[in-house]
Formats: C-alpha cells, sequence, structure tokens
C-alpha cells in the first residue's frame, strides 16, 4: 500500500474506499499494524477532512460508527480547512442522529464548535428543523443561546425563522418551572437541597438575553417573525404561536429604522397586524432611514387590509402629503406599482383634498400621473429591446396592464 499516493482530487486510498460507501472496502485500507492505524485514519484530503469527516459528509452510516466505536483514539476535534466543520457539523448536515449521539458522548464540546460561517451544530440542527437532533444535543443546549452567527445571530433566531413553535420552546423548556432536578415548590435556580443551582440561573438569564439580541441588521426576532412567517407558507400559521411564546417587543426599530411593523405591511400580514400593532396614531410619525412612513410601505406592497387596520377610522388624509427621501407620497408608490386598490382606498377614502394630492409632484418634478407614465414609457422601451425572453416581456405586459388601469382611475377623479 503505497501511503503517499494520490488521484487527481488529492485523495489517498483510504480517502477513496470512504466513498465508495463501502465499509468492507474501507476496512482493507486499514493497515494491519496497530501503530500506524490511527494515523491513517487521521489522514486529510485537499479540503482538509478527515476520513471520518468524509463519511460523514458521504452519509455513509456504517463507516462512521465503525471509526467512531472501534478506533476510540481517533481525534474527532479536527476541523476541516474549507469550512471549518468538525465531524459532528457534517452530521447534522445529514441529519444522522444516532451517529451525532456517538460523536457528542465523546465530546460534547462539539456542539457548541463553531464553523467559519460562526454555525455550531445546534444551529444546523435547527436550521434543519431536526428536533430528534437536538434532544441529543440538550445537556448543552443553554450553552449556545449566545452564540452568534456570522450575520449576529444566536440560535433563537432560527428557531423563529422556522416557523415551527416547538423549536423555539425547545430552547426555552428546562429554563425556569422545568429545570432539571427541581422538586414541586421548588424555585429556579436551586437543586432539590436547596443550594443554588448556577447553571439554570446562568440559562435562564442567557435566554433573555440571546432573546433581546438583535442581529447584524439591527433586527429582533420580532422582525424575523414579520419578514418570515407569512413565507413559510403552511408552516405560517404556527407562527403566531411563536409570536405568543417570545412575547413581543414590536416597537424596536433595526438599522434601516424599520419597525417589525414594517414588515408586516410588506407582506400584507393582517393577522400579524391585528395581534401586534395597536397603537393607531402613534405609528404615522415613524419613519425609516429612506423617510418612509406607514403609508408609503403599505402602498407599495398593496397592503391595503393591513393598512385599514392600522387606521380603524382615525382620519389620515394629512399623512399623504408627506414625502419620502425622493419626495415621493404614497400616493406616487400606490400608482407606480400597479396597486390600484390601495390608491382607491387613500383617494375615496380622502376625498376631495386627496384628489388634489394627485397634482403633487415629488422630486424629479413628477406628478403621480406623470410618473405613472414615465414608468409605461420605461417598460415599452425595455420590451422592444428584449428578444427571445417571452416570460418576462408577459410579465411587463402584464404590469403595464394595472399601470394603464391607475391610469384610468386617475383620469376619472380629475
Amino acid at each position: 500500500m503505497d501511503e503517499h499516493f494520490q488521484d487527481a482530487d488529492q485523495n489517498q486510498h483510504i480517502h477513496d474506499a470512504v466513498l465508495s460507501g463501502s465499509v468492507d472496502t474501507f476496512k482493507q485500507q486499514i493497515p494491519t499494524d496497530d501503530g500506524n492505524q490511527q494515523a491513517w485514519l487521521e489522514k486529510r484530503n485537499h479540503e482538509g477532512k478527515t476520513v471520518v469527516m468524509i463519511a460523514a459528509e458521504g452519509g455513509h452510516r456504517e463507516i462512521v460508527r465503525y471509526i467512531i466505536e472501534e478506533y476510540t483514539d481517533v481525534d474527532i476535534n479536527k476541523v476541516d480547512s474549507k469550512e471549518g466543520n468538525t465531524v459532528l457539523h457534517h452530521l447534522a448536515i445529514n441529519g444522522m442522529v444516532e451517529e451525532a449521539k456517538l460523536v457528542f458522548d465523546k465530546n460534547d464540546r462539539l456542539a457548541l464548535k463553531q464553523n467559519y460561517e460562526g454555525l455550531t451544530p445546534i444551529h444546523i440542527a435547527v436550521q434543519q428543523k431536526n428536533l430528534p437532533l437536538l434532544e441529543v444535543f440538550a445537556p448543552v443546549k443553554h450553552q449556545c443561546l449566545l452564540i452568534k452567527d456570522i450575520k449576529g445571530e444566536n440560535p433563537l433566531f432560527y428557531a423563529v425563522r422556522s416557523g415551527l413553535p416547538e423549536l423555539y420552546n425547545w430552547f426555552y423548556t428546562g429554563l425556569t418551572l422545568q429545570t432539571p432536578g427541581m422538586t414541586p415548590g421548588q424555585t429556579p435556580g436551586q437543586t432539590p437541597g436547596g443550594e443554588a443551582n448556577i447553571f439554570a440561573t446562568q440559562g435562564t438569564a442567557d435566554f433573555f438575553k440571546a432573546r433581546g439580541e438583535q442581529n447584524y441588521k439591527g433586527q429582533t426576532i420580532e422582525h424575523v417573525v414579520c419578514l418570515t412567517r407569512m413565507k413559510n407558507g403552511q408552516e405560517g400559521d404556527k407562527a403566531m404561536a411563536i409570536v405568543d411564546a417570545i412575547k413581543p417587543r414590536p416597537d424596536i426599530k433595526d438599522y434601516y429604522g424599520n419597525l417589525p411593523l414594517f414588515y408586516a405591511l410588506q407582506e400584507n400580514d393582517t393577522q400579524m397586524v391585528m395581534r401586534l400593532f395597536k397603537k393607531g396614531r402613534d405609528y404615522f410619525n415613524i419613519r425609516n432611514y429612506k423617510n418612509e412612513s406607514i403609508f408609503h410601505v403599505a402602498a407599495k406592497s398593496g397592503a391595503t387590509d393591513s393598512i385599514k387596520i392600522l387606521i380603524d377610522g382615525i382620519t389620515f388624509t394629512e399623512e399623504l402629503l408627506k414625502k419620502d427621501y425622493l419626495g415621493n407620497t404614497p400616493l406616487h408608490y400606490a400608482a407606480r406599482k400597479g396597486n390600484l386598490s390601495i390608491l382607491e382606498f387613500f383617494v375615496n377614502e380622502g376625498g376631495e383634498p386627496t384628489r388634489q394630492m394627485l397634482d403633487l409632484q415629488n422630486d424629479f418634478a413628477l406628478t403621480v400621473r406623470e410618473a405613472v407614465l414615465e414608468k409605461i414609457r420605461h417598460f415599452e422601451e425595455i420590451i422592444t429591446q428584449t428578444e427571445g425572453r417571452q416570460t418576462y416581456v408577459r410579465s411587463l405586459q402584464d404590469y403595464i396592464a394595472k399601470l394603464q388601469a391607475v391610469l384610468r382611475f386617475i383620469s376619472s377623479k380629475r
């Protein structure tokens, strides 16, 4: 056996044996010399992956189990040079629960090890909605709460983004009323003997600290829920259970100046608006970094139903006069986006004063009608220059049809 052999991918014989997926083929490549076996099993390929990492990455369960169980001295703590993953990361990615438990039992700290993207195996298990794997990691789950990835997100963000309340609750379980070892009537943070349980107390503090953190965009868990609930499809309704669990603080702005409300409006998420945002007129004066109000955001996204809930009979006509950083009013955005329903609502509810606002100019000296005409001309020019992309052309033509309907409505109000 030539220990210096490498194929075109810089794999050695033992690496190729693992890639075959056959445990018998793999065994044939292990030297019979006991003193040399560990060195062979820890050989790295061109991506810095050891034999057990390659087996885990390829989903070869038998080979992983054989190495972990038969060669207890093999170093499982190594990280690859490509992504900084340990063998436990690879097992988590492939959802290999039983094999992950074998590794975790040898070194539970690997569940807290971050790769080059800042992800621990716990982050990955949450991302993949793998509750059985998370149960394997349960002994260290509270120690992972403050570990952030490169986007500044701890595992609670991943749990909320999943849309599954049971993932979020998994981190909460065991902190207070269900702290391991507690007896009936015992206060959180004490052991059955009455002495202080430092781990339980610290775990509770870390949970609520993690709960209040913001990611690199300044977004809180509330922002993430409002951004993702509607995108989660059938699982979206379950996110309301997460809203109840997190006891939301809906009045924190992210680094773009957006409240969670702004994202709920972008998705026209009426259920979220009704549940979280009940301050009515107090929201009228809030602006994001583009100087957009809730009326601009609703106009852009066509969130007619949501804005009606927020307004709830409050007079809002003067809010349609206010301009963003480009000088556009909410009427400009509703018209240019082809959102006829919300434009009709604004104009019809506002009466004659709002109809006169249709003649307001933005910073490019365009009235609402002129802004729509400019957009139609722009799309028509693109269509004449586009060949062989019929789907794209049809989408532009559909958009133009919506804009023409807006023009007809504007003309009827002049």
